[in-house]
Order: C-alpha cells, then structure tokens, then sequence
C-alpha cells in the first residue's frame, strides 16, 4: 500500500519537476524494500507464489556495504574536521547505526519466515544473509580508495575494477559465503520435470 502511495505521488503532476535524494538516508544498503515487499505481500510463501518461486528452498542475500569513514584529523589531542566534513561524520554515524539495525532486522525476520513457511510446507528452507563491507578489504590504499568512491553512476572503469575486485576478495574469505556454498552443495537434487 505505501509503495503503490509513493509512486502514485509522481503521477500527481503538482510539480514539473521530481526532487531526489541519496537513498542512503533511509535505506543505505538496499534492504528495506525486499523486507517491506515481503510484509506488503502478506508474507514470504505469498510473495514466492506471486513471483513463481513456490519451489525455493534456499533464500541467500549478499549486502555490499560501500559505505565509508568521515576524514577526522587528530591534532595536540583536538579533533579538527570542517563544517561539510563533521555533518558527514555525523550522518554516518547514524547511517551506519542504521545498518547495523536493517541488517539484523532482516537477518532475523526472513530466518523467521523462512521457518514458518519450512514448517507450512514439511521441507526446510534455509536463508542465508552474507554481509561484506568494504572496510573490511586487506590493503589499506585499496581500503582508502574505496573509501574516497564518491555515490555515483557514472565511475570510470578502473574503478569499477577494483570495485568488483574488492567485492570479489571480501566473498571469497568471507565465513558466511562458504558456509552459504556448503549448504547450497548438500541439497538434495530436485527430482526432474516429467
């Protein structure tokens, strides 16, 4: 209801002109909506029947986090940071609270109603979230440069590069992706179609 609420506001030709904002300040990694979705749809068998997905039995979900770290000097025991750079501070620190919450939110909500409807239909569902962040990459002039990405669509591709390359070495030594790959390898197979 809240969706079809919004998109109907831009049908509302008040206005020439649509005013947008970095999603970051209400959904910084994406999340919220696949939760809102599920909710909207009157729960997750609801919303993998109307997508044709009635036969899912392993629900995973990659978070990228790119999310970076205010430039905070620290001298004689002061900390100095200019106006722009301290209400980015601020923000982030709220951003990340923010995500941290999300991701726990949604963590546990879809274990729960992957449960439930395991329960509803005798066969477990399992799910899987795999949380990478890009402060969490090895090489600190990788971390810098990652950090220093501005939100854009429009990077150049040596960036774009080094971007997947990041978010390729954070899955390959992430716990949760090979614990996620173990799980997924000993499914049983699905009996084929006749």
């Amino acid at each position: 209801m809240r969706q079809a609420q919004i998109l109907r506001s831009y049908l509302e030709r008040r206005s020439p002109y649509v005013h947008l904002l970095d999603g970051g300040i209400s959904d910084n990694l994406g999340l919220r909506f696949s939760f809102e979705r599920v909710i909207e749809e009157g729960g997750l068998g609801e919303m993998l029947a109307r997508t044709g997905r009635e036969a899912t039995r392993e629900i995973v979900v990659i978070v990228v986090n790119a999310e970076t770290e205010g430039d905070i000097r620290e001298r004689s025991g002061w900390i100095e940071a200019g106006l722009t750079s301290l209400f980015g501070i601020i923000s982030g620190i709220q951003i990340r609270s923010f995500n941290f919450e999300t991701i726990e939110l949604v963590r546990s909500s879809f274990r729960e109603w992957a449960a439930q409807l395991g329960a509803e239909r005798g066969m477990p569902i399992g799910f899987h979230l795999i949380d990478l962040r890009f402060g969490d990459v090895d090489d600190p002039g990788d971390r810098r440069f990652l950090g220093s990405l501005p939100t854009s669509l429009n990077l150049d591709d040596a960036s774009i590069d080094r971007v997947r390359a990041a978010a390729a070495e954070l899955l390959r030594g992430s716990p949760a992706f090979a614990e996620t790959l173990r799980s997924l390898r000993a499914l049983p197979a699905r009996p084929a179609r006749r």
